[in-house]
């Protein structure tokens, strides 16, 4: 699908396909977020890319059946719900997405 207003609105309703098992999401400027529990039950893989308004994924977390995931060129994305993040992702892929830089470096401290 190409047709934003269409998806956004799709998603805004719940009625994306319960069968739908690969969600690809791009290239578009207004979508802000998922809204909660918009995704399918059975989707195994989303990626979301180009998206300089997208700012969050749904909080109380993504499908249980998620085992891809793939985030890039989204800088205003401000979180990741890791508590939300199910047990079968076996694959996270993220990039180009300042606001959570800081969150994944380490501690570089002295260390006495």
């Amino acid at each position: 699908m190409t047709d934003l207003p269409q998806i956004q609105s799709m998603l805004e309703q719940r009625r994306l396909p319960s069968s739908l098992y690969e969600l690809y999401l791009a290239h578009h400027h207004v979508l802000r977020s998922l809204p909660e529990s918009a995704l399918s039950s059975s989707l195994s893989e989303l990626i979301i890319e180009d998206y300089p308004t997208f700012q969050s994924l749904p909080v109380k977390g993504m499908p249980s059946s998620l085992s891809k995931l793939t985030i890039g060129d989204c800088p205003n994305l401000k979180s990741l719900p890791v508590k939300g993040m199910p047990p079968s992702l076996s694959e996270l892929y993220v990039s180009d997405f300042p606001l959570l830089k800081p969150l994944l470096e380490f501690d570089k401290g002295d260390i006495g």
